[in-house]
């Protein structure tokens, strides 16, 4: 009974919410090599027989079906985005993925959507952020072609007084493209182990600077949740609030 209501528009919008609940939670999904590989290949086959089953019978959609697929392309596009964000797996299974995912949604879309004025508007949408999109996998798979030219490493580490947080000065090295410098904070003794993976807390970054300022920079804590970072010529000051870090002006 759950195969025959399962449609391709409702298979991404529930993939969409439970990445996006990983996010809101502060945390990422890394899968173990193996598992990360197998997770992104049952998706992708699972977005493919159920592509193959719409275009099929596209009269049988329900109406939910028929109005979801209309937002098919964008659709595709945040599964993959909120993907990317909430999970750390296998770079070259999520870009086979993610090419999977965006032929299949646009084929349905074209296939099964019904003709309308918010039709063009969605494909015309659709193909506007298709450009980065596929800009974006291209720089992710060159990116892990040429992952040994960056490094990155902790200038200066500093727990907050209780423990709770890890405050990083990071500075990253990228050859003879320079590099850059970032603070981050990372909720430390929250991750979750499972069989698959580990859920880990999300680092945040607080800053994003130029190669070699982490040089001249130092952090201090005054409790958990207000952290001072100490340029050469001004100190900026985060405090954290509803489970955000916001600077303070």
């Amino acid at each position: 009974m759950l195969t025959k209501r399962l449609s391709l528009p409702m298979f991404l919008l529930v993939l969409v919410a439970m990445y996006a609940l990983i996010m809101l939670l502060g945390y990422t999904f890394v899968a173990n090599r193996i598992s990360g590989i197998a997770l992104n290949l049952l998706t992708g086959t699972i977005v493919i027989w159920l592509t193959a089953k719409g275009v099929k019978k596209p009269d049988e959609q329900s109406k939910t079906d028929a109005i979801l697929s209309t937002l098919l392309p964008v659709m595709a596009i945040l599964f993959l985005a909120v993907k990317g964000s909430a999970t750390d797996t296998s770079t070259l299974s999520y870009v086979l993925l993610s090419c999977i995912v965006l032929w299949c949604s646009f084929k349905m879309f074209l296939r099964c959507a019904r003709k309308s004025k918010l039709k063009s508007g969605i494909g015309c949408v659709g193909i506007i952020l298709l450009i980065p999109t596929i800009f974006m996998l291209f720089v992710i798979t060159f990116g892990s072609w040429t992952s040994g030219f960056v490094h990155e490493w902790a200038e200066v580490y500093e727990p907050s007084p209780n423990g709770q947080y890890l405050a990083e000065i990071i500075a990253n090295s990228q050859g003879a493209l320079g590099g850059a410098t970032f603070v981050r904070v990372t909720r430390q003794n929250s991750n979750v182990n499972i069989i698959i993976g580990e859920f880990q807390a999300a680092p945040r970054q607080l800053y994003y600077g130029r190669w070699g300022e982490f040089c001249n920079m130092d952090l201090r804590w005054e409790t958990d949740d207000i952290l001072h970072i100490y340029f050469q010529n001004f100190t900026e000051t985060y405090v954290r609030q509803w489970g955000r870090w916001q600077i303070v002006r």
